[in-house]
């Protein structure tokens, strides 16, 4: 990614309150699973841009913000669609498969395509 794409503004992606709670979610336990691999530099950035997107959303909720703006670079979107990715191979690996774990992984997924696909249209513009 060149300096110039690091630098566009990044569209505004409309989710709500309770997906964006849910995230936070899906973020903490993807960095979970991230420091349980072995440390790496790469890795230790990710788990920063990660956490920082987690906090910024959280501090966002304890400030009783329902329509909130967390503006976010190309690297921390790009880690966002890789955690969920992480989390829904996380839970097929870890939980049986039923119909709660198919919601989950419906529901993360969905987040996922919405996002790249706000993400798309904005990079046609």
């Amino acid at each position: 990614m060149s300096e110039n794409e690091k630098s566009l503004p990044l569209p505004n992606v409309p989710f709500a309150a309770a997906e964006l709670l849910a995230m936070t979610s899906v973020i903490s336990g993807y960095i979970a699973y991230l420091q349980s691999l072995p440390p790496s530099p790469d890795g230790e950035q990710r788990i920063t841009r990660l956490a920082s997107v987690r906090d910024r959303l959280q501090a966002q909720f304890a400030l009783g913000n329902l329509q909130m703006q967390v503006p976010l670079d190309a690297e921390e979107v790009s880690d966002l669609l890789e955690a969920m990715i992480g989390f829904v191979e996380q839970i097929k690996r870890l939980f049986p498969k039923n119909r709660e774990r198919d919601h989950v992984v419906s529901t993360v997924n969905f987040w996922r395509l919405r996002l790249i696909s706000i993400l798309a249209e904005h990079a046609v513009e």
